[in-house]
């Protein structure tokens, strides 16, 4: 039967010609999101502030909807879930930490000649207590620590781009109107900081400019030296309670971007909703057109019955034509599919819907199921046509 398959596919190139066409046009799409899911699944957060902690603890970022039912559904929260100051105190008692420094992030702007500096490819800048620089860890390399209101330390880069200097005097927009600042010090992280610029002011000037006295937006934890830090998270879980997550390894940076959680939700969405709607087209085109393949072949059809051929041997013959039609369409597609969904992946995060630098990955279960998909279409398209032949 392969090779009276071959041999019916050979002789009627321009009839299977349509159905491989609609099956790699299946599998590219296919793949392309499959490469756009299994990307936003896999995305994180890079970690740039809280690269000095060895676990960060911050607050329920998901509002728990319908709980204890069979309805249960979390949903990320836009805005930050901060947590209590308090717990600083009671994470810094636990076995095996050496400091908890409690970090609030305030969005800021830094005016030089009434011009704002910009960060780091037109980042945002964000000012932090100086007890926090420990955390990525900032270094001074210039000046000293602020100590008062009106004092600011900048990083580097902020530095570089206002041509700032210790003792220049600026402008600082915070939460309020812009207030004057004097640059006391010039500190830079021993790796570079990309995604933000940085403004350490004093701790009691930070909790001033937040305006959420006795609420921190995270807590930076770092763990005593020859500390089991699996275990050190486990205790630190139990100290923080149900309404506080410890992030730890790649996940500390969750705690920096809460735009991401947003970000891999769209590109999820899309990605499996799209998906599902070009394979479920994809199902119809192929069906139709094998099926009028088929139904083209009546005659001949009837020919091999009249010479002894069963339906049971015509169905075969027919299903491993589609088989080999759809197996060859399918590969075709992985390559061209991984390369649509690389370039709908980038353009997506140069629009700000997925989220920047996103990863992509086209690993082997997007392939799979792109074959797969267009192998069972085509075997269910052909069995449905032969049953009716």
């Amino acid at each position: 039967m392969l090779r009276l398959a071959l041999l019916g596919i050979r002789g009627r190139i321009g009839a299977f010609t349509g159905a491989f066409v609609a099956l790699l046009v299946a599998s590219v799409l296919v793949m392309a999101c499959g490469v756009l899911l299994e990307s936003g699944l896999r995305a994180k957060a890079p970690v740039e502030r809280y690269r000095g902690a060895d676990a960060v603890v911050t607050g329920d970022q998901n509002a728990h909807v319908g709980l204890g039912t069979e309805n249960e559904e979390s949903i990320p929260l836009p805005e930050r879930a901060r947590v209590d100051s308090g717990l600083a105190r009671r994470l810094a008692a636990t076995p095996g930490v050496r400091a908890a420094i409690a970090d609030v992030a305030i969005p800021a702007r830094v005016l030089s000649g009434g011009v704002a500096v910009p960060g780091p490819n037109g980042h945002l800048t964000s000012a932090h207590p100086w007890s926090t620089a420990a955390l990525t860890p900032y270094a001074l390399r210039a000046g000293r620590a602020p100590s008062a209101p009106g004092e600011v330390v900048v990083d580097a880069g902020l530095a570089a781009r206002g041509g700032l200097r210790v003792g220049r005097h600026v402008r600082l927009a915070a939460t309020g109107p812009a207030e004057s600042a004097t640059v006391v010090g010039i500190a830079a992280p021993p790796t570079a900081v990309e995604r933000q610029a940085v403004v350490f002011v004093s701790d009691a000037e930070a909790t001033r400019l937040a305006g959420h006295p006795g609420r921190v937006d995270a807590i930076g934890v770092v763990a005593a030296a020859g500390t089991d830090r699996a275990a050190l998270a486990k205790r630190l879980r139990g100290v923080a309670g149900p309404r506080a997550g410890v992030l730890t390894g790649s996940e500390r940076g969750a705690a920096e971007y809460l735009d991401v959680a947003d970000s891999r939700e769209a590109v999820i969405a899309i990605a499996g909703s799209f998906g599902g709607l070009a394979l479920l087209i994809a199902m119809f085109v192929v069906a139709s057109t094998l099926g009028l393949t088929v139904q083209l072949r009546e005659r001949e059809i009837a020919l091999l019955r009249a010479v002894a051929a069963t339906p049971r041997q015509v169905r075969r013959m027919i299903g491993w034509e589609a088989l080999l039609v759809a197996l060859v369409a399918s590969i075709a597609g992985v390559v061209p599919g991984a390369a649509l969904g690389r370039a709908l992946g980038n353009a997506f995060a140069d629009r700000g819907i997925a989220p920047e630098d996103m990863v992509m990955h086209a690993g082997a279960i997007p392939a799979i199921v792109a074959v797969a998909s267009g192998v069972v279409t085509a075997w269910l398209a052909v069995w449905v046509a032969a049953r009716r032949a």
